[in-house]
């Protein structure tokens, strides 16, 4: 990326790859966990509790650094996302 300051950040091609891995792999575990009866109210719960979580995605997140009640929060909010979503398309059609 050349010299200077933005020249140790990453490629933006690479850092929106790595971002939409995120956003994936977190949407998936939350849909899945979801989908297998879980209430959102017990999501954050049941997935940090995972050894599979864990490992598909805390490890591979890493770099990030989350600590366990922020990473409770985001799950706790795509859980809430992912329900609202589902009802969205029935809003308002009887």
């Amino acid at each position: 990326m050349g010299n200077g300051p933005r020249g140790s950040l990453p490629n933006p091609g690479v850092a929106v790859c790595e971002k939409r891995e995120f956003w994936e792999i977190l949407f998936a575990a939350v849909a899945e966990e979801m989908a297998s009866g879980t209430s959102i109210e017990d999501v954050p719960d049941s997935l940090l509790a995972s050894t599979e979580f864990r490992t598909m995605f805390l490890d591979r997140m890493d770099p990030y650094a989350w600590e366990e009640s922020e990473m409770w929060i985001l799950l706790r909010r795509v859980a809430t996302f992912t329900a609202i979503g589902r009802l969205a398309p029935s809003v308002g059609h009887d």
